[in-house]
Parts: structure tokens; sequence; C-alpha cells
């Protein structure tokens, strides 16, 4: 339900936008009402599976109510704007109930509370009792897009949506007190936070965060919070640039200054890599994703440092080196090898929509002229479908 929404929903929601023909409207309502079931569960809180036939519900885990908190909280761009085009508040309202619900479940004034740190809130959910299910939090896999969306809807609602911006607030705030730490090569790297414990393990999809707290920070006026997205993006290309591909790990662990356990712990061939490059390449595979390129563009149309251009010119240098097949492109098994010295060999044979979706799209944004979706007047989803922010909203449907 959560793939279908941010691939086909939100690409037909753009696609009325970018072009106001009729026909990718009545597709967005015809698609979002089939999975409107999913949403017909005792909280409201939707289902992860759904057949559309039956109208049947299911979770991924056969025999379990249990999802996460990216799925659950990634409804909110695209069922706002289907409201807002159609009159029709269902969508939002089913959209905003499950953030209700988050809400008013999970307290970390309840001692038997999985969430404990106000604005970190933890992955993993039940969506039959409403319950976190674990006390791991993180801003990457299986978390992003919920705190991703709840500051854009802002942004899409114009600003007429403040409980979203009052849990960015505090999100944000939650993150850089208790989710980052310093490498001991000098980046600041988000991680895991289990309770009142720091893991020191980074994944690919948090490199979203710099562009997004890039625009809420010129959004909302804080330099402080910018310069914070710039550390953080740089760390996120230090893992790409870093490597002889110039393509980043899906995931790392990283050694803290000053925690020598971290390093340590580590596997021989871990300790060997952080030798070589800083981390350990925990997952040694780099699939066309997009996350970094989006934030370096994004950061490269608010700041004009050419650096961040030259730096997606490299990535593309690097897929286009590692990447590149007869019929087109596929993943890289190993970015710590480069194809300028192997020739492409070990190959994730696979190609997600969302290279095309993402990461050619935010490619080419970054080269082409700044009026080509402006940021003024558009935000993206994050399947990088850009939504227009020229509408008026004045709180109703």
């Amino acid at each position: 339900v959560f793939e279908t929404n941010i691939r086909y929903v939100g690409g037909l929601l753009s696609a009325y936008d970018l072009s106001k023909q009729d026909i990718f409207l009545k597709k967005a309502v015809e698609l979002v009402d089939l999975l409107m079931p999913a949403f017909d569960t005792p909280l409201g809180l939707p289902w992860q599976m759904l057949n559309i036939t039956t109208g049947q519900g299911s979770s991924e885990t056969v025999g379990t109510s249990s999802t996460n908190l990216a799925e659950i909280g990634t409804f909110q761009m695209e069922f706002f704007r289907l409201s807002q085009l159609t009159g029709n508040a269902t969508y939002h309202e089913a959209a905003q109930k499950v953030i209700t619900v988050m809400l008013e479940k999970n307290s970390p004034q309840d001692p038997t509370s999985k969430y404990t740190i106000p604005g970190m809130y933890p992955i993993d959910f039940d969506m039959m009792s409403g319950r976190f299910t674990g006390s791991s939090a993180y801003w990457g896999g299986g978390g992003d897009s919920f705190y991703e969306y709840t500051i854009k809807t802002w942004f899409l609602s114009d600003f007429m949506l403040h409980r979203n911006l009052d849990i960015w607030r505090e999100s944000i705030q939650a993150l850089r007190e208790y989710g980052l730490a310093e490498s001991s090569d000098g980046y600041l790297f988000p991680g895991f936070v289990d309770g009142a414990k720091f893991y020191p393990y980074v994944d690919t999809f948090t490199n979203f965060i710099p562009g997004t707290l890039g625009l809420a920070s010129k959004l909302v006026g804080s330099d402080t919070y910018f310069e914070l997205a710039e550390q953080l993006l740089k760390a996120g290309y230090s893992v790409f640039g870093k490597m002889p591909s110039n393509l980043g790990a899906e995931a790392i662990r990283f050694v803290r200054r000053n925690v020598g356990s971290d390093y340590l712990q580590l596997s021989a061939q871990g300790r060997a890599q952080v030798d070589a490059y800083g981390i350990s390449l925990e997952r040694p595979y780099y699939v066309l994703r997009p996350e970094l390129i989006e934030s370096l563009f994004l950061m490269y149309r608010m700041t004009g440092k050419q650096e961040y251009a030259d730096m997606v010119w490299n990535i593309w240098q690097g897929i286009q080196r590692n990447c590149r097949v007869e019929n087109g492109f596929v993943g890289t098994a190993n970015v710590a090898t480069d194809a300028a010295t192997t020739g492409v060999l070990n190959t994730v044979d696979s190609t997600e929509s969302f290279w095309f979706a993402e990461t050619l799209k935010y490619t080419y944004l970054t080269f082409a002229d700044h009026d080509v979706i402006n940021l003024d007047q558009w935000v993206f989803t994050t399947e990088a479908h850009p939504l227009s922010r020229t509408f008026a909203f004045d709180g109703a449907f």
C-alpha cells in the first residue's frame, strides 16, 4: 500500500499538477479509492498489504499486524493534495488520523511505552494496538519518510498544518541531541538510538535529511539548522567520495571520536576498511539509490555552491563507469572496487523504478536552469514527484 501510494499515486498527482490533464487526477482518485479499504481497521491504521479484489488487508509478516513508522506515516502529502484537488476531505483525514492515533497511544510519560524520547519515534509499530513495539528510533530505513512527510506536508499546506511543524521541530531537536555523533575522522553522522544507547550504524536512506532539513531551515529562518544540514551533507558525501568507485555503500558503520570500543567491536575486515576509508562497509553494494543526489541538488539550488554540483557529477561518473551495461543501468555489488581498473563486474542485476523517478531526475535538475521545477513553487514527494505549492489553502477542503 505504501509503495503504491508513493510510486503510483504520487506520480499521477504530479502528472496532473504538471500537465493539468484531468485523466491523471481521475486515475489518482480511482487508485486511492482502491487503497482506502487498507485503512478500514479498528484504529484507522493502514495494513501494509491489500488484496484489492477482496479488500482484505495483511501485514508483510504473515499472521501479525506489524508495520513500521515510515509505512504508516507516508500518506500525508499525496492524500492532502488529493483532498485539495477533489474537495473530498476523506483522504486527508485518513492520513492525519494515523498521526493522531500514534500520538494518543504512545507517550514518553507512560512507563510501559517503548517511545521514551520526545520526537524520536521508534520504527516498529503494531497497527492494531497503535503502539510502538520496539524502542529503536532511526531516521533511515523504516523511519525516514515519516519525518520527511511531516515537514513537507506543512510546506504543501501553505504552512497551515501547524501540528506537522510542531512534530518536526521536536523531532529535529531530538535528532540533534540524541541521534548524531562525530566520527573519528571528523564527520557528523546520524545513527540508531535505542533508549539511551547510540549505535554508529547509518544507511544511505538517511541522506534525505540534509536536503529536507535545509529546505525546512530556509522556510523557518534557522541558520543553525541550515549549518547542520550542510554538516550532514558533507558526511553523507564522504561515504561516496572515499570510495574508488565514487559510489556509496548501502550501509556503513563508523567509529565515534574517542570511543575506541567501536573499532574493537568490528570484524577484522571492518577494521581494515576503517583503516583504509574511515568507515566499515556493512552492506557494500550500491543499487542506484537517489537520496544523496537529492540532497546535493536541493542544497545546490539553495546555496549556489558549485562544490555540491561537482559532487553530483562525481557520483554520476561513478554510475557511468560501474553501473552502465549494454541495455541500461544496474547496481554494483562492491563500491570498494572500480570498473576503471577491473571492468564492470559483480553487478546487482535489477533496476528499481526510483532510478527513473528520482536518481535520473535529480541528476538532470542539478544541471538544469533553476526555473525548471522552481523550489519556491514545487515540493518533491519521497519518490521525487513534484507537487505544486501554488494552490491556496485556507484550512478547509
